[in-house]
C-alpha cells in the first residue's frame, strides 16, 4: 500500500509518534534515554527550529506535540531521530535500526481537540500502567527546567499548573478510542457517528 503524502504547513501543530523496530524496548535503561532525547532535542533546534508543546518517552516509543513555523518538520525530525539512534547504537553497541519506518504525524488543526491530545500524549504511561499520575512520571516534558524550556524552545498551549485537574481526567474507553482513531490520519478528524460521544468529553 502507498504511503501516505505528508502535509507540510506552519499553522498548526503535529501530533508526532514514533516506534522502535519491532516494538522492542530501547537498549538502554529509560534514563539514560531520556538524556539522550534531550541532547536530541537541542541538536535538532540548533539545526532546524520548531517550537515544542508537549513530549512523552515511553519504553519503545515517543509522542511529540510540535509547531513548525519554518514549516520544516521533516528537516527537525532527521536530525532529532538521527542523533537518537546513532547514540543509542553507540552507547549500547547495537547495530540494527533503531527505529522502525518513518514517523507518524496527524496535523491538530481543530483547537476544540487540542486539549485532548494533549491529555492523550501525558497519560501514555496511565494506560501503559505504569503509574497513576502524569505529573509522578519522570520522563515527559511536564519535567523540563526553566532552563531546558528555553533551550528546547518548549511552549506549552497553556499552563499546566492551572489545568492539572483537566489533563488528569481520564477518557472513557470510548473516546480513548475516538482520539486513538483520530490521531491515524493525516489530519486529526472524528467521524460524524463519534462526534455526539465527543463532545461530553470537550
Amino acid at each position: 500500500m502507498p504511503r501516505k503524502k505528508r502535509v507540510f504547513q506552519n499553522h498548526y501543530p503535529y501530533h508526532v509518534t514514533r516506534r522502535t523496530n519491532n516494538r522492542d524496548w530501547f537498549n538502554l535503561p529509560l534514563f539514560e534515554v531520556w538524556d539522550l532525547i534531550k541532547d536530541s532535542f537541542k541538536y535538532a533546534q540548533d539545526n532546524a527550529p520548531v517550537v515544542i508543546h508537549a513530549f512523552v518517552l515511553m519504553d519503545n516509543h515517543y509522542h511529540l506535540l510540535i509547531s513548525t513555523p519554518k514549516c520544516n518538520l521533516h528537516h527537525f525530525m532527521m536530525y532529532f531521530n538521527r542523533r537518537i539512534s546513532r547514540e543509542i547504537n553507540r552507547r549500547s553497541k547495537r547495530e540494527n535500526h533503531c527505529f522502525a519506518n518513518e514517523y507518524k504525524a496527524t496535523i491538530v488543526d481543530d483547537q476544540r481537540y487540542l486539549r485532548s491530545v494533549y491529555r492523550y500524549i501525558y497519560q501514555n504511561p496511565i494506560r501503559a500502567k505504569i503509574t497513576v499520575d502524569i505529573f509522578s512520571y519522570p520522563y515527559s516534558s511536564l519535567h523540563f527546567s526553566s532552563y531546558e524550556a528555553k533551550l528546547f524552545n518548549f511552549k506549552p498551549h497553556f499552563h499546566f499548573a492551572k489545568e492539572k485537574a483537566n489533563i488528569e481526567k481520564r477518557f472513557s474507553s470510548d473516546m480513548e478510542r475516538i482520539i486513538r482513531l483520530g490521531l491515524r490520519r493525516n489530519r486529526f478528524q472524528i467521524s460524524e457517528k463519534n462526534r455526539s460521544i465527543a463532545s461530553r468529553y470537550l
